[in-house]
């Protein structure tokens, strides 16, 4: 299968980037799981490669918004038939029988279906310099020094 750390194709999938001014982009990456940290450390790690290419030396994320794909899920019952029928009704000329029924079902299970995935999209600013003490600046050399986590 095709790594998740990389630029989206056909399906969509891996990391789509936008540039919305000099000093500011948007990333977005869709990843085939739910793993919402994974999905956003990805994303982050593509700002931290277009802030290098730039020469810029921080970018701060002024907008986040996470996605997480609700596919329906699959429900599978289990139960039990009757054996024998539940009435029978006879008639001058016939009789007739009503056939097995199920019971309610004894219990259900959830299954999440294959197709789920998670969408983050960040639009972020890049500067030089001293970055500002906010909680979501992120300096480039920094994220770029580690390495990306392995697909799962």
């Amino acid at each position: 299968s095709a790594p998740a750390y990389r630029q989206a194709s056909g399906d969509g999938f891996g990391y789509q980037d936008q540039q919305l001014a000099d000093n500011y982009h948007r990333v977005q990456f869709k990843l085939r799981s739910r793993d919402q940290q994974r999905a956003f450390d990805y994303a982050i790690r593509r700002a931290a490669e277009l802030s290098n290419a730039k020469g810029f030396d921080w970018f701060e994320i002024v907008n986040q918004h996470t996605l997480l794909d609700q596919q329906p899920t699959q429900i599978v019952s289990i139960g039990a038939m009757r054996s024998e029928p539940q009435w029978v009704s006879c008639g001058l000329l016939s009789c007739s029988r009503q056939v097995s029924t199920p019971y309610p079902p004894l219990a259900e299970q959830r299954l999440p279906t294959p197709t789920s995935h998670t969408e983050v999209r960040i639009d972020f600013r890049m500067g030089k310099g001293v970055s500002p003490q906010l909680a979501q600046v992120f300096r480039v050399a920094e994220v770029l020094a580690q390495s990306i986590p392995p697909t799962p």
